[in-house]
């Protein structure tokens, strides 16, 4: 397809890349379009790729339950009194 040590190829991949993450800007955006309405492989690959990234960041999200920030400030207020030099089994201990 294209040779990634041709220049031009290099500096496409560079704009396909930042298309893909978006971060071109608006003149570029629009420029890098008009190229896609006329390289019809490289617009079905940038739609593939699009796809398969936001199936990749779909698969990984993770929802907690809706009482998880109360359960963990719990716990963590029960783990810093355990760990406390007053507590009580420290002291019977000594």
């Amino acid at each position: 397809m294209y040779d990634l040590n041709n220049d031009t190829d290099l500096l496409l991949a560079g704009f396909t890349n930042d298309y893909i993450e978006g971060t071109l800007d608006k003149t570029e955006q629009t420029v890098f379009k008009e190229y896609l309405a006329e390289d019809a492989e490289l617009a079905s690959f940038i739609r593939k790729s699009t796809q398969g990234k936001q199936m990749l960041r779909n698969a990984f999200r993770v929802r907690a339950a809706d009482d998880f920030e109360e359960k963990l400030a719990k716990r963590i207020a029960k783990e810093k009194q355990s760990e406390s030099p007053c507590n009580s089994t420290d002291l019977a201990s000594a």
